[in-house]
């Protein structure tokens, strides 16, 4: 039986933060009425902490998902040309108009990024107006700096309960509040178009209706997001699709599958969370994606109408599809076990083209200077493949890797053969990072380090290391040559191992 390589990715700290808001008015609103006093029931969609995830041994490469953008069955209006942003509110707040949204840019937010998520907006506005309805209102989008500071304005501004933040969670989406998200590099757009989905379901159904249909509100603004994302980057949007696949996948193969009676309110959702996150999200995703393939968009809208009539959710989803929630659960995790035997005959080379036969590279360096933590560090095993795009590694350690902060890993990459690294990756428990070696032969801090968002990479670090890192970061090398080094407290190279080509997925 071959072994395969299954990457676990898992979701860094946000590093900058967007506040929705859907204004009741065109003009804009600098500071709209206090809610009401009473605490804030949260929304289900928590953020939720950086857990450190139990890495899988192999990395299976399932069958290949893409994400391809629904035909149009009509052309909503063409977005404006993106306006320069010349006034501001009384808060000093930049304020940028766009064809269907009125952008609020924090003082340091740069004309720029306002521009960017006016531009995110329209492209997420076009696609919900087409599949669902576009907004009655024309909404406020309030652009901060960091996480911190809109919790702050959250609390003070906006008179919002301290709980959010410090649980760092949403308050409940509905017609004034939408939700904030994170402005990452190229991942905006999925984001906003999640979050603004949201909203647009509530308007269809009523407000605060989705609090009793979570699985379905919560996978329909992911396949929403997608569906965005495709537009912008096809190879970004099937990569998260897969990615959700395959982690229901692992859940069928160990009858870890959530039941969407368990799903369904808000409440339910929001342990859910807490349990396990990242499949509650996948699942719920999986599963719209799989009623929209099968039955098509519109059946979803008229699931949404139902509702509003004053249906409840079970009632409305078998008037309109003719089968009941239970019926369709069993549907679904019969189709999830045909995806996981396909996945099982998948082939993944690893490094020197071995297929289900790792390579073992032992440490060429063995310092016994450092103290046992650090030695516990130590590189055991490398396995690696190129596939979809990415440079995907597993690296097993003798300890714990996780252990302690002085520990970090980084690995030489060797793109043309001459065993002279050309980039030089590194990442931690908190963060990742690309040294460009190009030219010099040496890091330029100022100049040649690229720090790496979320977007960018996917790690886990614990008894063993998996790490993502696009093939576009280090010049689409498609057969990179590695190799992998502990480093503690600025101690580099002292855990060296030998060259290993990686050769990509057939």
């Amino acid at each position: 039986m071959k072994t395969y390589l299954r990457m676990t990715r898992t979701l860094s700290a946000l590093v900058l933060a967007l506040f929705l808001i859907a204004a009741c008015a065109t003009a804009p609103t600098p500071i709209p009425g206090s809610p009401t006093s009473s605490p804030i029931t949260p929304t289900s969609t928590l953020i939720p902490p950086t857990a450190i995830p139990t890495p899988s041994s192999t990395i299976v490469a399932s069958p290949t998902a893409s994400v391809t953008p629904m035909p149009r069955t009509s052309t909503p209006t063409p977005p404006t040309a993106i306006p320069i942003i010349a006034r501001k509110d009384e808060r000093g707040f930049s304020i940028l108009e766009t064809a269907h949204a009125i952008i609020f840019a924090q003082p340091g937010i740069s004309d720029n990024r306002a521009q960017d998520v006016g531009k995110q907006f329209e492209i997420a506005y076009q696609i919900i107006a087409t599949d669902l309805a576009p907004a009655e209102q024309r909404p406020h989008l309030y652009v901060y700096r960091s996480e911190d500071e809109l919790f702050q304005d959250l609390t003070t501004t906006w008179k919002y309960d301290t709980w959010f933040t410090i649980a760092r969670a949403y308050p409940r989406m509905n017609r004034d509040y939408i939700a904030w998200i994170p402005p990452l590099p190229r991942g905006d757009i999925a984001f906003i178009t999640h979050e603004y989905t949201h909203r647009i379901i509530e308007q269809i159904a009523g407000i605060n209706s989705q609090i009793n249909y979570k699985w379905f509100d919560e996978g329909l603004a992911e396949y929403a997001g997608l569906q965005a994302l495709a537009q912008q980057s096809a190879g970004e949007a099937q990569a998260k699709r897969q990615e959700q696949i395959d982690l229901v996948a692992r859940a069928q193969k160990t009858n870890a599958l959530i039941r969407f009676r368990e799903l369904t309110t808000e409440d339910q959702f929001r342990k859910m969370i807490e349990r396990d996150w990242r499949l509650a999200y996948a699942q719920s995703s999986v599963a719209v994606d799989y009623l929209i393939a099968q039955f098509g968009i519109a059946q979803i809208k008229n699931v949404l109408g139902v509702i509003r009539t004053g249906s409840g959710f079970p009632d409305a989803f078998q008037k309109v599809y003719g089968f009941t929630v239970d019926e369709f659960e069993k549907r679904f995790f019969e189709h999830i076990a045909k995806l996981d035997r396909a996945s099982d005959a998948a082939t993944c080379f690893t490094i020197d083209g071995q297929a289900g036969d790792w390579q073992k590279l032992k440490p060429l360096i063995v310092d016994t200077i450092y103290a046992p933590i650090a030695r516990a560090a130590d590189v055991r095993e490398v396995f690696a493949v190129t596939c979809n795009g990415a440079l995907y590694l597993l690296i097993a350690v003798d300890g714990n890797a996780s252990a302690d902060e002085r520990i970090a890993y980084a690995f030489e990459v060797d793109t043309n053969g001459d065993e002279i690294p050309e980039f030089q990756p590194g990442f931690d428990r908190a963060r990742a990072w690309v040294w460009n070696l190009k030219g010099t032969g040496y890091a330029d801090l100022k100049q040649n380090m690229l720090e790496l968002t979320d977007r960018d990479f996917r790690l886990a670090i614990g008894q063993v290391i998996e790490f993502m890192l696009p093939l576009r970061l280090i010049d689409n090398a498609a057969r990179p040559r590695i190799r992998v080094y502990t480093f503690v407290s600025g101690q580099m190279a002292n855990r060296r191992t030998a060259w290993g080509t990686v050769a990509p997925l057939e």
